[in-house]
C-alpha cells in the first residue's frame, strides 16, 4: 500500500506504507507547539488515489514542553592558593530534581571567562585561575536557561572581590 500524509505543517510524507494489505506505521516529530490537521490520502501500488478510501483526516494538538523544576546556585566561593596570584572558584548548584538543567559564565574579573554546556545541576565545581597583573578583582557568575529551566542565583552567589599582590 501507498499513502500520502500531508502533516499540516508544510511537510508531507508519500511513500510505501504496507505489504500484503497491512498498514505500516509512520511517525513524526513537529518543530514547534501548535494545533495541526493531518490529512491521509490511501494510494493504490501505482501511486493513484483508492477509489473506495476516502482522505482522512485527524487534529493534532502539541503542546510545549513542560518545563524542568528550578536550580538554584547558591555558593560562590573565592579561595587563596599557594600561588599568590591563583585563585580556585567554586560554586555550587543545588537542583528540586535530578534533571534541572542550567549553564553559566564565570567571569573572572579579568577579562577571562568560562562558560559550562547545560547539564544535570551538579553538586559544584572547582575552577583555578591565575591573575597575570596585581589588583583588585571580582568574580561574577552569570547563570543562563536552558531547555526551558529557570536558573537562579541565591544569596550567597553574588560578586565576590578580593585583591591579588
Amino acid at each position: 500500500m501507498r499513502c500520502t500524509v500531508t502533516w499540516g505543517d508544510g511537510t508531507k510524507f508519500d511513500n510505501m506504507l504496507g505489504d500484503n494489505g497491512m498498514w505500516g506505521t509512520i511517525t513524526k516529530a513537529y518543530a514547534k507547539p501548535g494545533n495541526y490537521t493531518a490529512v491521509v490520502l490511501p494510494k493504490n501500488y501505482s501511486g493513484n488515489p483508492c477509489v473506495s478510501d476516502s482522505p482522512i483526516q485527524v487534529s493534532i494538538q502539541i503542546n510545549p514542553p513542560t518545563p524542568l523544576p528550578p536550580s538554584m546556585m547558591t555558593q560562590l566561593v573565592v579561595t587563596p592558593m599557594v600561588n599568590p596570584k591563583a585563585r580556585l572558584i567554586s560554586t555550587k548548584w543545588v537542583g528540586t530534581a535530578p534533571n534541572s538543567a542550567c549553564s553559566y559564565t564565570l567571569h573572572f574579573g579579568d577579562g577571562g571567562s568560562k562558560q559550562t554546556a547545560a547539564g544535570p545541576a551538579q553538586p559544584g565545581s572547582d575552577e583555578q585561575h591565575v591573575y597575570t597583573t596585581p589588583g583588585t578583582y571580582s568574580v561574577i557568575i552569570s547563570p543562563s536557561n536552558a531547555d526551558y529551566d529557570s536558573c537562579t542565583l541565591g544569596p550567597n552567589a553574588g560578586p565576590k572581590t578580593f585583591t591579588v599582590e
